[in-house]
């Protein structure tokens, strides 16, 4: 493991104990010997929203919006210490029970914005995943904690959907980056989603 990697593990492990919330994942304790690094975190047996989200294809607004609760007070305790998450998707929310407790987890990306002096105020470059980029992102400006709210947003879309709202293609950059900037995304027709949750997604 190079110390690049390292240090990008142990600032991992640093933000997420100074979080302390009930959806964002615990970390107890981190170990490291010769070759690896050993975090002790509790135990969610749910698997990811990801595959809940594949075998499901799409969500009830009931279920969605009992999860998306969850995430948003979740990432409004992160931005309250500073915290920007920058890689909200479905693969880094963690199903805690039959319940659908969620918990928000992998903070490698995350960063410190604020108007604090040791903080920047915003950020630029790219990261996350670019699915998930804001205009802002994909655009090359500036950037604070918005980018978190933004990628909920699509989060939403996707539970409710099945599907992203903006036009992908994994192997051209291009196409994502080109359907963001001009904020072109359309609600499929046939779905019985009501008007009010499309309101809040837009």
């Amino acid at each position: 493991m190079s110390k690049e990697e390292q240090e990008r593990i142990f600032a991992e492990i640093q933000i997420l104990k100074g979080l302390d919330h009930p959806n964002v994942l615990k970390i107890f304790e981190a170990y490291q010997d010769d070759k690896k690094i050993y975090i002790v975190t509790e135990i969610l047996r749910g698997g990811e929203l990801f595959e809940m989200i594949m075998q499901r294809q799409f969500f009830q607004e009931r279920d969605a919006a009992k999860i998306m609760y969850q995430i948003i007070i979740a990432i409004s305790h992160c931005h309250s210490k500073n915290i920007v998450h920058r890689d909200i998707k479905p693969e880094n929310i963690l199903v805690k029970n039959d319940d659908l407790v969620v918990c928000l987890s992998d903070f490698g990306l995350a960063t410190r914005v604020g108007p604090q002096p040791q903080y920047e105020k915003t950020r630029t470059g790219q990261a996350g995943t670019p699915c998930y980029y804001s205009y802002e992102i994909v655009k090359k400006k500036p950037y604070d904690e918005r980018v978190d709210v933004w990628c909920l947003g699509v989060l939403l879309f996707e539970m409710l959907f099945g599907a992203l709202p903006f036009s992908h293609d994994p192997k051209d950059a291009r196409d994502y980056t080109a359907s963001i900037s001009s904020l072109a995304f359309k609600f499929p027709s046939k779905s019985t989603v009501t008007q009010e949750a499309r309101d809040l997604i837009k």
